[in-house]
């Protein structure tokens, strides 16, 4: 069986980040401080993430409530961004 070879090749950022703050200091303080990076790291992302989720929800629910009431009234969308309507042939 082979050995799987990602795109990046043998290069792996944890290890190298390791030895060179390890070099400086100590194993331990390198291995606290790129666990401590990653998850600050992470939160950030998520902090950011929450941000945005909420405006997009809000989005969608708008859109659906939209399409819900163009449904009910039996009009089909014709221009999303003009908010033209023709009346559903489906429903006829």
């Amino acid at each position: 069986m082979e050995r799987f070879e990602p795109w990046w090749g043998d290069f792996e950022l944890a290890p190298g980040s390791a030895g060179l703050i390890a070099d400086q200091t100590s194993l331990k303080t390198a291995f606290l401080l790129i666990c401590v990076a990653t998850w600050a790291l992470c939160s950030l992302f998520f902090l950011v993430a929450a941000r945005y989720a909420a405006k997009d929800i809000e989005t969608l629910r708008s859109q659906m409530r939209r399409r819900a009431e163009q449904e009910r009234l039996g009009l089909a969308p014709v221009g999303e961004e003009a908010g033209e309507c023709l009346p559903n042939p489906a429903q006829d």
